[in-house]
Order: C-alpha cells, then structure tokens, then sequence
C-alpha cells in the first residue's frame, strides 16, 4: 500500500492537471479539489486491481534506450559493449532489433545480452557484411514483481538443454538471440533457434542440425502477467497459419515467436506473429517452400496496469522507413519489438535471389509520444510487412496521468 501512495504523490502534479481539464480551467476552487480528490480515487482504484492486491506486483523503475552500430570491417569477430545506467540485472529486460544487409548468417545473425549492470553486449562472428548493423535497444528494469534468469549456451547442438531456477510456467516467457559461425554461408537449418520452457526448470533451445551455435537467452517472470505457450507448423508453400488461444485483451497483449527450419534463404524463413482476433494468433511469411518450419510461441497478457499497442506495417517495394501512429504513451515507461522472441526478427518480406536480410530486417524506435519509426536497410525491390509491438509498462496507472 505504501508503494502505491508514494506513486499516487509521484503523480500528484499530472492528477491536477487532470483534474483542471477534467473540471474546466475557469471552475472555482472548490471544484477543482473535488476533481483532484476523484482523480486520487481513480487511480488509486486502477492501481489496488492492476497490483491485484500483491505486494511484489511489477513496478517498473526505469525504461533506458538507444541505438548502437556494428561496422563493416571493424574486426572479427565483432563484440560491441553498450554503457548504460547501472541496472539490477536480476530484474532487468533487455529488448532490441536491428537492420542491415547480410547475405550470410555469420555476420548477419546477432546476440545480446545484459554482461553486467552496466553494460550490454552485442556480437557476432564475422564483419563482411554488406553493410553497417544499426541495433535499437531497450532495457526496463523493475523494482519488484519481476525476475530474470539470463545466460549464454554454447554450444547449441541440435536439441540442447539449460537448467534454470524453478519459474511458474503461467506468468514467465523467454527472449533469445544467436549467432553462428562466421564460416556459415546460407541461411539455413543452423541459423535460426526455438526456444522453449518445457518444465519450470527447463529451458530447451533448437535448431536443425549438429552444428554448435551460441545462443543468448533470458527467461523472465513476470507477476501480473498471464502466459499461454504452444508449437505449431507452417507447411510446405503455405505462407501463413492460424493458431487458436484463450481470448485475450488485445491492448494488454503480446506475441512472440521462436523458430527452426530445413530451408534455405530468408524469404522463407524471415517470419513474423500477430493476433489477428481476440482468440487467434496469425503466423506469415513472405515466401513459400517444400519444407515445413517448426514454431514456437508464447502469448503474454499483462495484468498490472500496462498498456499494448500493436499492428501491422506494410512495406511497399520502394519503401524502407515508414511510421505508425500511437495513442500517446508515456516514453519514459515504454518499449518498442517485433514479434519475434527477443524482438530481433518479426519481418517477414518475398525477397528470393539471394540471402540478403536487408529487405526483412526492422527496428522499431519511438521518435515522439505518438510516434513509432519502422525502418528496414534496403528494398530488395520486394514489398515487406513489420509486425509490431509497443508496451507502456503499468500503462493503465499512468495512462491517467499521461493520457487524460
């Protein structure tokens, strides 16, 4: 309770501000109180059933972001190490896309990872890549309600296992990122992780071959949130698939997906999620094959107050950077991914002659408070779609504040 009167007072000033819209700037006094004192009540109501009563619900502290580039022919292999304020990284996320031109995986396929509570770092294998790696990233850390496993596994060989601290399956998911040998040539079977929670001590991640990749992963848990996991298959020239699930509240929900395959190139492997009704994910991509891709993905519905905007980005065969229009959010308290586990990926684009992942690659940065930037490296001369995510961490509270 203490904590939820020290965020009331921490807003106090947006409240009045609420209060004198709410009650008209030329009301009297006494009008204005009343309006202030019915702010107090309201959001103290959206707090106590945002925090459901539990003294350890999620608080964020902090949302941190940037961008960062990794260069052609800086070295190799390339580590990048981004400075930031110091976070606890037992209850910290890390977030982040990137675009570039890449026309084999051991320059094109990047991990991160929080290394300490200053620093996080980004690498890969090989730095030949057509051109520069623009990486945004996001990093939330929390005061309570949140807990973060994180790690490395090298190498992944096929089906490969991590012992993690016991989790509830119900309210935890998982964030992954790779990268591969700089010797890799093609995208393919060895280049792209499924990540799954396969007990609440297990973590399993795989691809389809014996070749060692390395593997970065977090698997966070997450109090006021609601998670539904499963597996699905995207068949042969199919280019999507539905899956159904609970019905969830569609602005307090995401979707992330994790995948292997036995195919080459990345029209057909690039693939993105979104819900495409209140009881159905979407799974697409750009180009179909002979061969099947097996995926995983969690739904996550956030019950504590945070606020979801997602969509769906369509790229023409001229455009690389275009925008999408928000409800205004509070950027100090808000994360922008793809639809991907990780957020890495979750572009999917129809590009066929070679490998390059220019044509299917995004970031998604918000410029403004009604404003998210999608960008891809280079058109392929190929139309794309970004399927997106924007999460205003305890949104519901704020919302009051930031919104009214």
């Amino acid at each position: 309770m203490g904590r939820i009167r020290h965020r009331l007072v921490e807003s106090l000033p947006s409240l009045v501000r609420l209060a004198r819209k709410s009650a008209g700037r030329t009301q009297p006094l006494p009008v204005i109180v009343a309006a202030i004192i019915a702010s107090f009540v309201v959001a103290l109501s959206f707090s106590l059933q945002g925090q459901g009563g539990q003294a350890d619900a999620a608080e964020l502290v902090s949302v941190q972001s940037g961008t960062t580039t990794m260069s052609v022919g800086a070295g190799s292999p390339q580590t990048v190490n981004v400075a930031i304020s110091s976070v606890d990284t037992a209850s910290s996320i890390l977030f982040f896309n990137m675009q570039g031109s890449s026309i084999q995986p051991g320059d094109g396929q990047i991990r991160g990872q929080l290394t300490s509570a200053t620093n996080i770092q980004f690498f890969r294998a090989d730095d030949t890549s057509q051109s520069n790696f623009t990486i945004q990233w996001y990093v939330a850390e929390f005061s309570s309600g949140v807990s973060v496993q994180r790690g490395t596994l090298s190498p992944v060989n096929s089906t490969s296992s991590v012992t993690i601290s016991p989790v509830n399956l119900s309210n935890s998911f998982v964030m992954i990122s790779g990268s591969v040998l700089g010797t890799h040539s093609t995208y393919g079977s060895d280049d792209f992780f499924q990540a799954q929670l396969t007990s609440t001590t297990n973590l399993q991640i795989t691809h389809n071959t014996t070749s060692a990749q390395t593997a970065d992963w977090q698997v966070v848990e997450f109090t006021g949130a609601s998670v539904q996991r499963g597996t699905g298959v995207l068949s042969g020239t199919s280019l999507s698939t539905t899956v159904p699930i609970t019905a969830v509240d569609l602005s307090r929900s995401i979707v992330l997906l994790s995948w292997r395959t036995d195919i080459n190139l990345t029209g057909p492997n690039f693939l993105r999620a979104r819900f495409t009704a209140t009881n159905e994910i979407t799974v697409h991509r750009g180009l179909g094959t002979s061969a099947n891709i097996d995926f995983a993905y969690e739904v996550i519905e956030f019950s504590d107050g945070t606020v979801v905007q997602g969509g769906n980005r369509q790229f023409t065969s001229a455009d690389t950077s275009l925008t999408a229009g928000l409800l205004t959010v509070d950027t100090s308290r808000t994360v922008a991914l793809l639809s991907t586990a990780g957020g890495r990926w979750g572009g999917s684009h129809a590009f066929a002659s070679n490998d390059d992942t220019g044509p299917g690659l995004f970031t998604t940065t918000i410029t403004g408070s009604s404003t998210l930037s999608i960008v891809r490296e280079s058109t392929g001369s190929v139309a794309a779609d970004a399927s997106w995510f924007v999460i205003e961490f305890n949104g519901v509270f704020f919302s009051l504040s930031c919104k009214g």
